[in-house]
């Protein structure tokens, strides 16, 4: 170890044990939470009253995305709510649920190439 690491390594423990022997440690280490969470890593704000600037095509093509954003999300959440392995009940239920599936796609563990079931 060098002599210029030995003394960084020296000084950090003793402003350590200098620090730690005072009364102020929890305080310092409260307004350092403090300082962080104010100036460094503050919380998102989201205002919800800025519209942004759209052109007409923009704001036609996101008011049409909301019915598709809206029905993938109840499909994320019927998925995420499935834990067992599909059967052909549950899949003739999803397909029932959401009409708008033409089928289903996937790999399976023993076999290399994808597997799929189409609606009859």
């Amino acid at each position: 170890m060098s002599l210029q690491s030995s003394f960084i390594t020296t000084a950090l423990i003793g402003s350590l044990v200098f620090i730690g022997g005072c009364s102020t440690f929890d305080s310092t280490w409260k307004s350092t939470k403090a300082f962080y969470g104010e100036y460094i890593n503050p919380p998102a704000q989201i205002d919800y009253d800025d519209k942004g600037v759209l052109n007409d095509a923009e704001t036609t093509l996101a008011s049409r995305m909301v019915g598709i954003d809206i029905q993938l999300e109840q499909l994320e959440r019927y998925l995420q709510n499935s834990d067992k392995p599909p059967t052909g009940e549950s899949v003739a239920v999803l397909f029932h649920r959401f009409p708008w599936l033409s089928g289903r796609q996937w790999h399976g563990p023993r076999a290399g190439a994808p597997g799929g079931h189409e609606r009859a």
